[in-house]
């Protein structure tokens, strides 16, 4: 779709909500939806420059786009509740239909004639029975609108409140900027090291603390942030491993020691050697790096430490701990 013809019919579907919205209820998400889109319009929310496509002019605007975009939202939590009534009270669970995992743009539900997307509006609407959100023979157009009650009476009040900041951003072009933008959320992760070890060995060797710009005596890197970290040392405490562990990961870090090639894990009062994420061409580390052979990533262990880290497992996967006294 080119960018004339996708502003064209954004526009076009934005006006049918805005006339549509004045003739639903005021509190149906059609109503709703109409008041927003009227006040961002009033605001220049959306960009008049056809050269410029935004992911709001790509987006098909409503009340059926809302409708599914809210059920397959809410279909992830809705399954973990159902599976917990289900464990509590042993009543029987439904029989989920063969359909797709839920994606986060509304795909899988949207309002089509294909069997999947109408087993997933059913599958919402057993859910929902399931769990006493709505009564077995409702036949709303809208089940959202009665599973998903908004806590206060008037929702035309939060509503209201969410477009006052928005206004309050108009003249900041870097806000504007953000709130118009798709956002991608990606999963935590450490660090991307390099294949070869003596890049990192290179790079930080003779690198200086920027407390006491002295060269520490176990200069090492923080595998979640990336900082320098003067590992083992007491002179500058602003930069120790114990200080960085508390500022970065709330008592817990993943510290590699540059000259030794081993991973240390902080958590809290205790401290312990990992191993080390680098191997040479037989398979086997080098510590304190004695052998000089050449050293290279191991990706498997490197993904054994994220997946660790990630699932807060050292507790249980690592043995050798010690009380560090606040001395790395």
């Amino acid at each position: 779709m080119s960018s004339r013809q996708a502003s064209l019919s954004s526009t076009f579907s934005r006006k049918s909500c805005v006339e549509g919205g004045t003739r639903s209820s005021p509190h149906t998400s059609g109503h709703l939806l109409h008041t927003i889109i009227k006040q961002l319009t009033t605001i220049g929310f959306y960009p008049s420059n056809d050269s410029t496509t935004s992911f709001l002019e790509c987006s098909v605007w409503s009340p059926q786009s809302v409708e599914s975009f809210l059920q397959n939202s809410c279909l992830p939590f809705l399954e973990f509740a159902a599976t917990l009534r289900q464990h509590v009270y042993n009543s029987p669970l439904p029989a989920r239909p063969d359909i797709p995992q839920s994606a986060p743009d509304g795909s899988s539900c949207s309002p089509s004639a294909d069997p999947v997307n109408q087993d997933c509006q059913k599958w919402f609407r057993t859910l929902c029975t399931y769990l006493g959100l709505i009564k077995e023979d409702t036949a709303s157009d809208s089940p959202s609108e009665q599973a998903l009650n908004w806590l206060d009476q008037n929702p035309h009040s939060i509503v209201k409140g969410w477009l006052n900041f928005v206004m309050t951003c108009k003249n900041r072009p870097v806000v504007m900027e953000l709130l118009t933008s798709p956002v991608k959320w990606y999963m935590p992760r450490l660090l991307e090291l390099p294949t070869q070890y003596d890049t990192i060995f290179q790079h930080y060797r003779n690198m200086t603390c920027p407390q006491c710009s002295q060269p520490p005596v176990a200069p090492s890197i923080c595998l979640i942030c990336g900082s320098f970290v003067c590992f083992k040392e007491v002179c500058c405490l602003a930069h120790s491993g114990v200080t960085h562990s508390k500022q970065c990961g709330s008592g817990t870090s993943v510290i590699l020691d540059i000259n030794a090639s081993i991973v240390a894990i902080i958590r809290g009062k205790r401290a312990t050697l990992w191993g080390s994420v680098y191997l040479d061409e037989h398979g086997e580390e080098d510590r304190d790096l004695k052998r000089g052979k050449p050293l290279y990533l191991c990706r498997e262990r490197y993904m054994m430490l994220e997946q660790q880290w990630l699932s807060h497992n050292f507790d249980y996967v690592c043995k050798r701990w010690i009380f560090h006294s606040d001395q790395l």
